[in-house]
């Protein structure tokens, strides 16, 4: 959730917030760049209602949140063209702890508590309808028909698809899949583009790792080899405070972090690659 204090603002009028207020969580991968600066900040509700750039700001929000789900973070259990629903991961045999409606044309996500399911559905929504209860009424009267109950929410739940263990969906894979509910519309997003920087991000992050990987390793190998060194009488020098001492604390954090050692005149540590 955006961090908003006592000197925020609206991002549409710019405005003090005196009056009620959403916010929407970070920026989502699909939004469109002009717009990036209202997302993750507060927005007036009535300064929302009659914004031209409502729709297109909202259906970023929704398509991120749709292909999260789309590519197995939680659980996709119904969709339609202007709302869907899903649910977070569970533990193996039991329920997930929520499920999530989340409509097109509003920045609005209602929760329930996956056990609340039948009082959620059947009005207690009203409680988390956000900026549009118009809106809100018409798509959960959708949800309804689909999932009255919270008996039709499990069964939807038992045939979900299967989670992907091994292979990979890409974004050109979801923007297909877009296309079987919204048509052309689906590709106002080049989807080429977009999987082509996620892959370049996966592989920056890849290497990233690899480094880090690499340089810990080579730390903890100095390390070790400076642990047997002072066992048998040697001294070491602190890098902090530039003594030469066998007084060192040794604290083994191998093998997926940095090794390193406590000086105990100075109480500052090192690591073998220091």
């Amino acid at each position: 959730m955006a961090l908003i204090h006592e000197l925020s603002t609206c991002a549409i009028c710019d405005e003090s917030l005196d009056r009620p207020y959403t916010a929407t969580s970070g920026v989502p991968f699909a939004a469109d760049p002009r717009l990036a600066a209202y997302y993750d900040a507060p927005l007036h509700i009535d300064c929302l209602a009659g914004w031209a750039h409502r729709e297109e700001f909202s259906r970023g929000e929704y398509v991120s949140s749709l292909a999260n789900y789309w590519l197995g973070y939680g659980a996709l259990l119904a969709v339609a063209p202007n709302w869907f629903l899903g649910c977070g991961p569970a533990e193996v045999g039991q329920f997930p702890y929520f499920a999530e409606v989340q409509l097109l044309a509003w920045p609005t996500s209602l929760y329930s508590d996956w056990r609340d399911w039948d009082a959620y559905v059947s009005g207690g929504f009203r409680e988390l309808c956000g900026p549009e209860p118009d809106a809100t009424e018409a798509v959960m009267a959708q949800v309804r028909s689909v999932v009255p109950t919270r008996d039709a929410l499990e069964k939807l739940y038992a045939v979900r698809p299967a989670p992907l263990v091994d292979g990979h969906r890409s974004l050109v894979d979801f923007g297909k899949y877009l296309e079987t509910l919204w048509g052309a519309a689906a590709h106002q997003t080049d989807w080429w583009l977009l999987e082509a920087n996620a892959r370049y991000f996966r592989e920056a992050l890849a290497e990233s790792e690899r480094l880090r990987s690499e340089a810990v390793a080579h730390s903890n190998e100095v390390a070790s080899s400076w642990v047997r060194r002072v066992a048998i009488g040697a001294s070491l020098q602190c890098p902090h405070c530039d003594r030469w001492t066998h007084e060192l604390r040794f604290v083994d954090r191998s093998p997926h972090e940095k090794s390193f050692f406590v000086c105990q005149h100075c109480g500052r540590s090192f690591a073998g690659s220091e």
